[in-house]
């Protein structure tokens, strides 16, 4: 039943999407199909381009281990691939980290929006830190950590944005807002009610339209992968006047 409640879900999203294709420019989009199962990199570094319109997104990881990050099979009812996240083993020195890069937005367009499905194991912390590569200003970081998600604008401010259990699939949406410098976000999920922050100021919002917005995600600390991580899928980000 569960199952049949996220694919109607995600069907509904989908449709959504389709919609407003013509209102809006797609940035992002990776559902990893055709990706084989197994290690993102058998290296330090790699990176996985994305074939689908738009051409050219890329996923960067960097300090990966073969257990840590991965290609697996999809939590989704779709019979996908979707990439595993998890923290390095206590044996290495460094934790891995994946960055979404985007391409450049419509120079008029400055209004983003970021989705993906996600399923998370465990209770380590990982962050997904919101950055602006033409510059380098650090915009905001979501946090996943201890069954709950969180909102980091500075490093004296935080939001509970709330309890999102453990290995349960959820919906990320992030808007961004320039004209306030505020962004939206909601996290939802099948059986319960969404979370969700609306107009959070974001302090570093780019002020230039076309700038690049790059999502990196990396756990904290080391452990093991088989009981901690976090899976993505279906990420498409997005630019609107």
């Amino acid at each position: 039943m569960q199952h049949s409640i996220n694919y109607l879900t995600r069907l509904a999203l989908i449709c959504v999407l389709l919609v407003c294709s013509a209102c809006s420019t797609p940035l992002f989009r990776a559902n990893f199909s055709g990706s084989p199962l197994g290690p993102f990199s058998n290296g330090d570094t790699g990176s996985f381009e994305q074939g689908s319109s738009p051409q050219g997104d890329v996923v960067l990881g960097s300090n990966l281990e073969q257990s840590s990050v991965k290609f697996v099979n999809s939590f989704l009812p779709d019979a996908g691939t979707a990439l595993l996240l998890g923290p390095n083993p206590v044996t290495a020195t460094v934790s891995p980290t994946i960055e979404f890069r985007p391409v450049s937005a419509d120079p008029d367009h400055t209004k983003r929006t970021f989705y993906w499905d996600g399923e998370k194991q465990g209770y380590q912390t990982m962050d997904c830190i919101f950055r602006d590569i033409s510059d380098g200003d650090l915009m905001f970081t979501l946090r996943f950590a201890n069954g709950n998600a969180l909102l980091i604008l500075s490093t004296d401010y935080d939001i509970q944005v709330g309890a999102l259990p453990s290995s349960l699939p959820h919906q990320v949406w992030i808007t961004l807002q320039p004209g306030a410098n505020t962004g939206n976000l909601k996290i939802s999920f099948a059986g319960g009610q969404p979370i969700s922050s609306n107009g959070f100021f974001v302090p570093n919002y780019p002020s230039i339209g076309g700038a690049k917005i790059t999502v990196s995600c990396s756990y904290a600390g080391f452990g093991s992968a088989v009981q901690e991580s976090y899976q993505f899928d279906n990420l498409i980000f997005r630019s609107k006047k």
